[in-house]
């Protein structure tokens, strides 16, 4: 795997799991990354729901980016 792929995917796994934090914590859920397939990039659980999670990197407008 080339150094970018890795940075990429190390990235969006650093995204994700402050995502999934983010979410118990606000929800007082406990949902979970179960898999990384890519795509997407995560499947989570709450050990009964499940939902999937395809992070992306966006601007919200031309002069953020």
């Amino acid at each position: 795997m080339s150094w970018h792929r890795e940075l990429k995917r190390n990235h969006e796994i650093a995204v994700i799991d402050n995502f999934v934090d983010w979410l118990n914590q606000t929800s007082g859920s406990k949902w979970a990354v179960v898999k990384r397939p890519n795509p997407p990039d995560a499947i989570i659980s709450d050990g009964g729901a499940v939902s999937w999670i395809e992070q992306a990197d966006l601007y919200r407008d031309w002069e953020e980016a």
